[in-house]
């Protein structure tokens, strides 16, 4: 299962890709990441390992008023799990959708999911 979302912050490319490349703030910003751990040697580049429970890609393109954050989770399911396949892709969408939200406010703002966690 495939999904596909984007999201336009107010940031560079540089300060964007640092947020993004620094695998403690994940939990910052996707409800589903209750870590993050790099596997391969730092810093995070292409080709680095970042343990999590999906494959994850982003692609981050500058724009006139920020950068686009192109976000891409690939997911495999075995039997009997496949079969939910076509109700997860409706739910995770909507999910993606909020996290990458999550993420905007993330870096525009500072806003941090961890903080009500930890209050």
């Amino acid at each position: 299962m495939n999904m596909t979302s984007s999201v336009l912050v107010k940031s560079n490319l540089e300060s964007a890709w640092a947020f993004l490349a620094d695998e403690r703030n994940a939990a910052r910003w996707d409800r589903s990441v209750a870590r993050a751990e790099l596997t391969s040697l730092p810093p995070l580049r292409v080709g680095s390992i970042v343990r999590t429970t999906a494959q994850l890609t982003f692609t981050l393109t500058p724009v006139e008023d920020g950068v686009c954050i192109t976000h891409q989770i690939s997911v495999a399911f075995r039997f009997p799990w496949a079969m939910l396949v076509p109700v997860l892709a409706l739910i995770n969408k909507r999910a993606l959708a909020a996290d990458l939200d999550s993420l905007r406010r993330a870096i525009d703002e500072g806003h941090d999911l961890t903080a009500r966690k930890r209050s």
